[in-house]
């Protein structure tokens, strides 16, 4: 038993050591196949990484921001791009096609055949495999509110704006109310402080979206459905108004942030509904309404 027993563990060895040995003459024998391997499929690696570039760029002329996987993985292809030409730069290559001797010819051989096959295997493809998808590029950030629409620039806080302003946030943190109405002739102020009220409504966290869209005296239902789908990252282009209001209305009622829509300069009645701003008690979402009437 102990005979067959080292002879079994000989044979394994042995079978070892004749594997290795014909990993390593391969290395030689297929050196040139090996090199156009890597070249080729380098080549294709840059394809694509051309490909990814180009959605970088169009995403950055977006002002979306690109994802932390993507900016690695580009890292990382320019790595093995340069680590490939200085692969091609080795002076070994010029000696493989010289006969110095058959020793230096096979030793460069086999270190530049391994070489290359070892890049292909855990660099290439494995870049290759952790190609990111196209529509996974980049990202758009959570647009809250837009600074110049906020801005308090001018803003002046008399007693009389302070107490209505106190009225109206303590409406809006009142989760039974839907819609809130602000009256008032034209050019005492109103937009201002719904730009203010917006601002405080954020600092203090009672939404997480704000978005303030001007109505004016004729009102463009196209435009106020983009306005808020463009906060909420949702395409409606191409699209009629009833398509819209229903997408917009299905996304509002899907949304799981707080969102507060403010309508300024409002002349005249509005359907909300009718543009996709749901005001139903089954909407699970805190989704106010703030609008400022003439």
């Amino acid at each position: 038993a102990s005979f067959f027993s080292k002879s079994f563990r000989l044979c394994k060895v042995f079978d070892f050591l004749l594997d290795l040995g014909i990993k390593h003459v391969a290395y030689i024998v297929y050196y040139r196949q090996n090199v156009d391997e890597l070249n080729g499929s380098v080549k294709d690696l840059g394809l694509e990484k051309e490909k990814i570039e180009h959605q970088v760029v169009e995403a950055e002329k977006n002002l979306h921001n690109i994802e932390g996987e993507v900016t690695e993985w580009l890292r990382k292809v320019g790595e093995v791009e340069t680590k490939v030409d200085e692969f091609g730069n080795d002076e070994g290559h010029r000696k493989t096609r010289l006969s110095n001797g058959l020793f230096p010819y096979l030793w460069h051989r086999h270190r530049l055949g391994r070489q290359a096959k070892k890049m292909v295997d855990e660099d290439v493809k494995k870049l290759i495999d952790e190609l990111p998808k196209y529509d996974e590029v980049a990202y758009a950030e959570n647009v809250t509110s837009i600074d110049t629409a906020l801005s308090n620039a001018g803003y002046v806080e008399f007693g009389s704006r302070k107490s209505i302003m106190e009225d109206i946030m303590a409406q809006l943190e009142d989760s039974t109310v839907r819609m809130i109405g602000l009256h008032g002739p034209g050019g005492v102020g109103k937009s201002t402080l719904l730009k203010e009220i917006a601002k405080k409504a954020q600092v203090n966290k009672l939404f997480n979206l704000v978005v303030i869209v001007d109505i004016t005296a004729n009102p463009n239902p196209q435009k106020i459905q983009e306005e808020i789908a463009y906060v909420l990252q949702l395409r409606l282009e191409g699209e009629g108004e009833i398509v819209r209001a229903d997408r917009l209305r299905r996304r509002l009622k899907k949304e799981k942030d707080n969102i507060l829509v403010i309508l300024d300069d409002l002349w005249d009645r509005l359907d909300l509904n009718k543009l996709g701003i749901p005001l139903d008690d089954d909407n699970d979402n805190e989704d106010d309404d703030l609008s400022n009437d003439k």
